[in-house]
């Protein structure tokens, strides 16, 4: 997600063999210099497996709730 984004809600999902090891910027679920996000954006109940990076990346964003 990126600066602007409406919103994101990502609940009870999975993931298997996500995301690019050699390659910065590949993950699964990136929150990217999206300043304040959206009230009620989160990921909730959800499984990531087997990833190649990162699971959840958050960096120059606020308000995300990961649980």
């Amino acid at each position: 997600m990126l600066a602007g984004f409406a919103a994101a809600r990502i609940e009870n999902f999975e993931l298997r063999n996500v995301g690019q090891q050699t390659d910065a910027g590949r993950y699964p679920i990136h929150y990217h210099l999206a300043r304040d996000a959206p009230a009620d954006t989160y990921v909730r109940s959800s499984c990531i497996h087997t990833t190649f990076a990162r699971c959840v990346t958050i960096h120059g964003t606020n308000g995300v709730e990961v649980r």
